[in-house]
């Protein structure tokens, strides 16, 4: 069923709600000047067909079910759904959406603090991203569990399947974000005063956490509460040696970088890196470890809590290109930006500062997938994956392109085009 969610009027200040629907079972055919799959294929002119929010074929000019409606979308160019593999808003964050009560808390999950009615998802949707990982804030040392969503649809069926993963932090921000359990002020320091209050503060946290968890299962008991653990979370941890749930370090710094992969090395742990802005300085060790890198922003000053809370990294804008030079394999995220800060955007600078263009597509779409271990479903338009479909009026990724028609799942979730509205 093709459902529109809402459409954007450019110029217009609100959204005039649609209620086309189509026959249950229908098959969508848009023809384009270009269809650019996310895998480094661009067919010329292009098809994509769909049907029950899936992608059935794609191609030059694939055979079409006697059934299917074409859309002919003129000079429009069609590309996957963008993906931003690190993202925070759109949760319930009055005063941050992390449990604060400890500094391990991995048997928490994301998803329960998700605002699944923000507006900030139709801007995201407006903008080409049709999903977002949401990974947790940082005001632990060990957080919690991320959640991986649609942007559009209906209520918790936007939440995706995606291999469980839990983020560390070793930089200054687990101290210093938390708004409840301050950091000393002077030297005045009370109960609500929270440590670690330093990077090797930090790396201890994580240090003990793992080798109690690592000790209770050898020893086969059961964790007992105590030392800035709990049962729940001692468990949670053992998932994580043992490789059920995955691992994500906050780094954007080099010695963070170095930090995370000695302590993946002593604990016999794989993991990814999230920011990571002085990635270029590790290219050696991040290609030889094929530790993945979801690499943002791309901005040449400091901004938002790299800049708030004291993390200031050396920004690198050739980070990109030296990243797919090197053979590591990484994505783009936009870090909560939007508009010209956006993912869209900040993909196109790429491009413009060496990256090539289906490189840097895959980079917000393929390679998103991959490393959030969901690319058998999401970030390339072949058959079988979802119909997560972005409609450009010029090259993607162009300052001068916007979207004009946005599918997830089929479904319509903005249209500027008007190409649908003969469905109803």
């Amino acid at each position: 069923m093709i459902m529109a969610r809402s459409k954007q009027f450019a110029g217009l200040a609100v959204a005039a709600l649609l209620s086309v629907t189509a026959e249950a079972g229908e098959t969508l055919a848009l023809r384009c000047r270009q269809v650019h799959d996310g895998n480094g294929e661009v067919f010329e002119p292009g098809v994509v067909v769909v049907e029950d929010g899936k992608v059935v074929a794609v191609g030059q000019s694939p055979a079409l079910p006697s059934a299917a409606k074409v859309v002919d979308c003129g000079e429009a160019v069609l590309s996957p759904g963008l993906i931003d593999a690190a993202w925070q808003l759109g949760t319930h964050s009055d005063v941050g959406f992390s449990e604060q009560s400890s500094e391990v808390i991995p048997h928490l999950h994301v998803a329960d603090s998700v605002d699944l009615h923000s507006e900030v998802f139709e801007t995201l949707a407006r903008e080409g991203v049709t999903s977002v990982y949401v990974t947790p804030e940082a005001a632990s040392v060990l957080g919690s569990q991320g959640a991986l969503l649609k942007t559009g649809g209906a209520g918790i069926s936007r939440l995706v399947d995606c291999p469980p993963s839990i983020k560390a932090n070793l930089g200054p921000e687990s101290s210093r974000r938390a708004g409840w359990n301050r950091r000393p002020f002077s030297n005045n320091v009370d109960f609500h005063v929270r440590r670690p209050t330093t990077r090797m503060g930090s790396t201890w946290v994580f240090r003990k956490a793992f080798a109690s968890a690592k000790e209770y299962a050898e020893l086969g008991i059961e964790a007992v509460n105590g030392e800035g653990h709990t049962e729940e979370s001692i468990a949670a941890l053992q998932e994580v040696l043992s490789g059920k749930v995955g691992l994500r370090f906050q780094a954007r710094k080099a010695h963070d970088i170095h930090t995370a992969q000695r302590l993946c090395t002593e604990f016999g742990l794989t993991h990814i890196l999230e920011y990571a802005q002085e990635a270029y300085e590790c290219l050696e060790l991040l290609a030889e470890t094929r530790t993945p890198v979801i690499f943002g922003p791309l901005d040449a000053q400091a901004r938002g809590m790299t800049r708030n809370f004291g993390d200031r990294t050396k920004p690198c804008l050739r980070a990109p290109m030296l990243l797919q030079e090197a053979n590591v394999p990484f994505c783009l995220t936009a870090c909560d930006g939007l508009g010209e800060s956006g993912l869209a955007r900040i993909a196109g600078r790429a491009v413009r500062l060496g990256m090539d263009r289906e490189a840097a597509l895959a980079a917000v779409s393929k390679d998103a997938a991959a490393i959030l271990g969901v690319g058998d479903r999401l970030g390339v338009i072949a058959a079988g994956n979802d119909a997560d479909l972005v409609l450009w009026n010029g090259t993607p990724l162009d300052d001068t392109s916007k979207p004009v028609l946005v599918l997830i799942d089929g479904q319509v979730a903005h249209d500027e085009t008007g190409l649908l509205d003969d469905e109803s």
